[in-house]
């Protein structure tokens, strides 16, 4: 959640510049899990997630999203969060936004999903 309302950047990992993969890149790297910041790999990382129901998926849990020409391309990211929100880069935006699970933007994405990841890993 810290880098809400922060500035959309290519392969940014600040709150003055960030990509959503950077945010989960960074978010991980707290929690001690090295995660990727190349979304292409993001995606083979972790957990798969059955459903795209946006309810039914956990905090933390990492969105998918594919192009509207073209399901084999990713759009965007979107990590669900607490509140029945998602946080998401959207590409018609400069800033990373928050936005109810219900609205028609989550709708229009949810139709989208190509994958759902969750990144939990054993520590020993």
């Amino acid at each position: 959640m810290a880098f809400y309302s922060s500035p959309i950047v290519p392969g940014g990992i600040t709150t003055r510049g960030i990509s959503l993969e950077g945010a989960i890149h960074v978010s991980a790297l707290l929690q001690g899990i090295e995660l990727s910041r190349d979304r292409d790999t993001l995606i083979r990382q972790g957990e798969g997630v059955r459903g795209s129901d946006f309810s039914s998926l956990l905090e933390g849990d990492v969105i998918f999203v594919h192009k509207n020409t073209d399901m084999s391309q990713i759009e965007t990211i979107a990590v669900r969060v607490s509140d029945e929100q998602l946080l998401v880069a959207l590409p018609s935006r400069s800033t990373v936004q928050l936005i109810d699970i219900a609205s028609p933007v989550a709708q229009d994405l949810e139709v989208r999903v190509m994958a759902v990841r969750r990144y939990i890993f054993d520590r020993d």
